[in-house]
């Protein structure tokens, strides 16, 4: 492996969209003769990690995260993913005043929802998505903050029994992949990658050209 590789990734440790994302990497990796190596830790943790040293990269994160960076980094210059993100509410219901909606700490764009909309709507934190998907499940929530991908992701794994329904849009954003500074000479390669990929396969996470490869 050539000592342009970041050693080791950061990656969410309950984030649906892992797979989603880390096929489609592990194949950019692959193709730049490196391996990608990932831990998976809590949302906050994986920054905690980064500043210090202990992991190369962040899998990916949303440029609003980039704040909380206190070392020198490089983001690749095109988006892994682009997300839907807003309110899911179970189908035919309605998102009303002081609905009571989940969110998940160390999710940067949720904590900000909540704290910008706290007199709307009720919100629960929670620590991971299985409680937060156990409380919506029981019916103890009315809705909860997630992403268009995340929601295809947990259908097809069976950890929803029902589509939700979007209640309320809050925005399209971008998903980058992160490194430290000195990893800038692989991330000007994997940007190149990426800039080969069609629009479709920079959204989607699937790939029908061979330059960008999902397995």
């Amino acid at each position: 492996m050539s000592a342009d590789c970041p050693p080791i990734i950061a990656a969410i440790s309950d984030a649906e969209l892992n797979a989603v994302i880390v096929p489609k990497t592990e194949a950019l990796y692959r193709q730049l003769g490196c391996e990608l190596k990932l831990t998976k830790v809590p949302g906050r943790r994986g920054i905690v990690e980064f500043n210090s040293g202990r992991v190369d990269g962040e899998l990916f994160r949303i440029p609003i995260i980039e704040k909380l960076y206190q070392v020198p980094f490089v983001r690749s210059q095109f988006p892994l993913l682009e997300v839907q993100q807003g309110v899911w509410i179970k189908a035919g219901r309605t998102l009303k005043h002081r609905s009571l909606i989940g969110y998940v700490i160390g999710r940067r764009w949720q904590e900000e929802f909540a704290e910008d909309h706290h007199d709307k709507y009720r919100f629960v934190k929670y620590s991971g998505t299985a409680e937060m998907r156990k409380d919506y499940r029981a019916g103890r929530l009315d809705g909860f903050l997630s992403s268009s991908p995340t929601i295809e992701a947990l259908m097809e794994s069976n950890k929803l029994s029902e589509l939700p329904e979007l209640a309320l849009k809050t925005k399209v954003v971008s998903l980058y992949h992160y490194v430290h500074q000195a990893y800038a000479p692989f991330m000007a390669k994997f940007n190149k990658l990426l800039e080969l990929c069609a629009t479709d396969c920079q959204k989607s996470g699937n790939c029908q050209n061979s330059t960008c490869p999902t397995n």
